[in-house]
């Protein structure tokens, strides 16, 4: 089957350039052929044969890329989005979209962000959903809250498939151990119990309430103080022109990290390391002891996935995918709130092997229940003939133990 996916590529400093990159690796896996269509002004993709084409933000000039992808007969378009990843570009990619659904060819759109964009963009975020969504054959989501989201945006059940986010290997050449002690040692002497958290600082997050339960873990345990530290090892994610405030918010939550470091004491405590190179991603998540995901909301955690691939420890809140990925799960936080946040590290910090062991139990179940092999068999069932082009009859949601599909 021939397929092209629509979206940026790597090095692009974007977790859905990362995801489709495992996405196009698991497509091939399974015997298709997979082409690429990037919007215009991401970095080149590196490697990618053939090279991809590309699209700007001008909506009247989608008409003549939909011609020529339709004349390279894909079998599936497969398109990833999230507003923030497009920015102005939306009009553009909406009637790319719009126009290769009019060549009769079937399109998938992946929605990353369903619940996060609609929850900052309120009626309008809705709206468009609804309006893009009606172009595709499917829509595709990871968790049974992004479905209920697109149902409220008036996209019919029968059209949404809910498969949840494939644990994709860790992408080569994998880090070596002598670069993680590398980064370990650069981070300062004696420290036993190295924390992270990684990725984009933003306020869904839960960096306050992870230096909170800290902060009061090592007033109860103060021995522990010497030998822990906990790195934040990322930045203020960029947005593109028209979402700078949603970009200018994140900087003020910022800010409100740095000045609880330093009202609660914890400057020598808590590390900043900013954006992450991506030869060294894989690396940092080997250097830790424990991974902190305390979210207070979200759909999916590409972070997540990565320490699954690595076998990194985590402890994670019960927020959106989170909780259907860990809840009920040894590495699952019981709460955020500071007290028992603060007696979960205490526990771990004391048994970090037996932590780890747990881990490494629930990573070896997700890994069998999140194949990619089974994301790409969901996804190609879209483009079956039963399936049909968009406005047709809607394809079959795949049916799977424990999704909502409504």
């Amino acid at each position: 089957m021939r397929i092209v996916l629509v979206s940026p590529l790597p090095p692009s400093r974007d977790g859905i350039a990362a995801y489709t990159a495992g996405v196009a690796a698991a497509y091939r896996a399974a015997g298709h052929e997979v082409t690429f269509v990037t919007p215009e002004g991401t970095p080149p993709a590196a490697g990618t044969d053939p090279a991809p084409a590309s699209f700007g933000r001008n909506p009247a000039l989608a008409g003549e890329l939909a011609a020529r992808i339709a004349a390279g007969q894909p079998a599936l378009v497969h398109v990833q989005h999230a507003i923030a990843t497009y920015g102005t570009g939306i009009p553009a990619l909406f009637a790319l979209v719009r126009a290769v659904s009019r060549h009769g060819i079937p399109v998938v759109i992946t929605h990353h962000e369903v619940t996060r964009d609609t929850a900052k963009l309120r009626l309008p975020g809705r709206q468009y959903y609804q309006a893009i969504s009606e172009l595709a054959t499917a829509v595709h989501v990871h968790t049974a809250a992004a479905a209920a989201r697109l149902r409220q945006c008036h996209v019919p059940g029968e059209r949404i498939i809910v498969h949840p986010h494939p644990i994709f290997p860790a992408p080569a050449p994998a880090a070596s151990p002598a670069l993680a002690a590398q980064i370990r040692c650069g981070l300062g002497p004696g420290i036993e119990h190295l924390i992270g958290m990684i990725g984009y600082l933003q306020r869904d997050k839960g960096y306050l309430q992870a230096i909170a339960a800290l902060a009061r873990a090592l007033e109860r345990r103060p021995a522990l103080r010497a030998g822990t530290r906990l790195v934040l090892a990322g930045e203020v994610r960029p947005r593109p022109a028209g979402f700078g405030r949603f970009e200018q918010a994140d900087r003020q939550y910022a800010d409100a990290v740095r000045t609880q470091v330093s009202r609660l004491g914890l400057a020598d405590v808590v590390l900043w390391r900013g954006h992450v190179p991506d030869e060294e991603f894989t690396a940092w998540f080997q250097a830790l002891d424990l991974l902190l995901l305390p979210y207070t909301a979200a759909e999916e955690s590409g972070i997540a996935a990565h320490a699954i691939a690595t076998g990194t420890p985590l402890l994670a809140s019960g927020a959106g995918g989170l909780g259907e990925l860990f809840g009920g799960t040894a590495i699952a936080l019981p709460s955020i709130e500071q007290e028992p946040f603060a007696s979960t590290l205490l526990r771990v910090l004391a048994s970090p092997d037996a932590h780890r062991t747990a881990a490494c139990h629930v990573y070896d179940q997700v890994r069998r229940d999140r194949d990619p092999a089974g994301l790409v068999a969901a996804l190609t069932a879209a483009a079956s003939p039963a399936g049909g082009p968009a406005g047709g009859p809607p394809p079959r949601t795949p049916e799977r133990t424990g999704q909502a599909t409504g």
